[in-house]
């Protein structure tokens, strides 16, 4: 436990360093300062557990420093210390949520006394989020018959007449419905944290729900051994084609990657009915084993070449050869034809879905580059919501048709420094939990540290530096928007030590404080 000392008077804090036994109540390290403007910048670079700060000095007084802690989210403990018992300096610390108040001169032992409370009320609340987070592995445990009744039958094979009363609650496919078989297995963890088997499927439960809901499909997750899930998709609005299954795997691949730090290999097979459950998943082991080293998404060729793709839109059937010749003159087609369609009165929702699944297998066949294209373009929560509201609207299916082209026009004209970004961008990813500095990306694409700067701010837009801090940023709120965990380990995972200066930096990105954000996420998934 960390403990600062506030307070303009040099001999009260020397007092307070030298003549308490800190380290018999916990505290490790004791720091002082004489300024309000000092203190802000020992909070700023250390986590501080408790502070005792004077409420009386000159410039800036102790109320000021509280509401300054307060408003950055910092989870610091304040007592304040008077030498007046005036009313209301106590009603104002309190209304600002300060632990503890009080007057001098007082005892040591009553100022270590509060200290120690300070400190047990710490703890009390880090128990707490424990259990609240095991609690949910718990709950969801309970909760999930369907998961577990899909565990016993991949197991053996036997008792399929298990899963059919969940089949028609709509919590497994019934037996006339098609759906997708997925194993998901984990290769590797990028840092040496690694989740526990319980809280590592839940979290895969939240994330999978997250992919797959918005587009009105059903999936569930279970863990049948260490490292490898088996994943069942379906949909009970229209089928679901396998390349727009692979384009959602790659999003969640990427959501593995960067929120849970492991990498991770999704082995696809589908449609299939209920009956072939268990041989098809004896199948996709059988496909894992022979193909381990590899990551991403792996569809069976099968499966891709099971039926020709038939274009629903005769305009689209040849943009696969603009998207790769003239991308410009494709987005200018692509606004033509939803005007056109408007004009008519015949873009429907149901037209509009089948030209977004149309100029999905547009960018299947124009890019020549399989699901690793969308890999390239679904790396943060904002692509990904572009990718999968392309379909309710005609300005949203354009700015889809504009974030591919986009993403066409980096790929081309200098693919060796877009291929270096791609690299600085896969070196955070496996460095997220770590301190980052310039010279270390420099050294890992072998580049001079200014060159490499001025090439980032000629591609991002930012330096090398603002890049880093963003793009972490970015994870950090994709982790608060589709994870349960504690804010302050997102900053670890995320690699701020000190949760003062994470909440600072978020909200300067974000616009608003991680607790914020977390609240205004709930509040829409409470909303009905």
């Amino acid at each position: 436990m960390k403990l600062l000392i506030v307070d303009d008077q040099k001999t009260v804090v020397s007092g307070l360093q030298n003549k308490v036994q800190w380290d018999l109540i916990g505290i490790d390290q004791v720091f002082g300062c004489y300024s309000v403007a000092e203190a802000r910048t020992v909070l700023a670079s250390h986590d501080i557990d408790v502070m005792l700060c004077d409420i009386e000095m000159p410039l800036e007084n102790g109320l000021t420093l509280l509401r300054w802690v307060r408003e950055s989210d910092m989870p610091t403990r304040c007592i304040l210390l008077t030498s007046h018992a005036d009313f209301a300096y106590a009603q104002k610390s309190v209304s600002l949520g300060a632990f503890d108040y009080i007057v001098q001169p007082a005892p040591y032992a009553d100022i270590s006394g509060a200290v120690e409370r300070a400190i047990k009320d710490i703890e009390q609340e880090r128990s707490e989020q424990f259990r609240s987070t095991y609690g949910q592995v718990v709950q969801w445990q309970r909760s999930n018959e369907a998961s577990q009744a899909l565990h016993r039958y991949l197991d053996n094979g036997e008792y399929i007449g298990e899963l059919m009363p969940y089949g028609r609650q709509g919590r497994l496919p019934n037996n006339d419905q098609p759906f997708y078989l997925i194993q998901l297995q984990i290769l590797r963890f990028s840092s040496y944290e690694q989740w526990s088997d319980e809280l590592l499927t839940v979290m895969l439960d939240n994330a999978v729900n997250e992919v797959f809901a918005s587009f009105g499909q059903s999936a569930v997750i279970v863990m049948v051994r260490e490292g490898c899930f088996a994943l069942l998709l379906w949909s009970g609005i229209e089928p679901l084609s396998v390349e727009s299954v692979a384009h959602q795997l790659s999003f969640l691949y990427n959501v593995c990657r960067q929120n849970l730090n492991c990498t991770v290999a999704l082995y696809q097979r589908g449609p299939i009915m209920l009956p072939q459950l268990y041989a098809t998943w004896t199948q996709l082991q059988g496909a894992q084993e022979r193909e381990s080293s590899r990551t991403g998404v792996i569809v069976s060729q099968q499966d891709r070449d099971s039926k020709r793709y038939v274009f629903v839109t005769p305009e689209l059937e040849h943009w696969d050869e603009l998207l790769r010749d003239q991308p410009a003159k494709l987005e200018q087609q692509a606004g033509e034809l939803m005007a056109m369609l408007k004009t008519r009165g015949e873009l429907s929702k149901e037209r509009l879905s089948q030209i977004y699944e149309d100029f999905l297998q547009v960018v299947h066949r124009g890019t020549g580059q399989g699901d690793a294209f969308w890999r390239s373009v679904l790396v943060d929560l904002p692509s990904y919501e572009i990718y999968r509201a392309g379909m309710r609207s005609a300005e949203q299916f354009i700015q889809l048709v504009h974030m591919v082209v986009g993403q066409l026009d980096k790929q081309t004209p200098t693919l060796e420094e877009q291929d270096i970004v791609e690299r600085i961008k896969a070196y955070i990813d496996e460095h997220m939990d770590r301190e980052i500095h310039r010279s270390d990306l420099a050294a890992h694409v072998f580049l001079h540290p200014d060159y490499l700067n001025r090439l980032f701010k000629k591609k991002t837009g930012y330096t090398l530096k603002d890049f880093v801090i963003r793009y972490k940023i970015e994870h950090a709120n994709m982790m608060l928007k589709m994870t349960r965990l504690p804010v302050n380990i997102i900053a670890a995972k995320v690699g701020y030590s000190n949760f003062s200066h994470f909440s600072y930096t978020f909200k300067k990105i974000v616009g608003l404080s991680p607790m914020e954000t977390r609240q205004a996420n709930a509040s829409k998934e409470e909303s009905p």
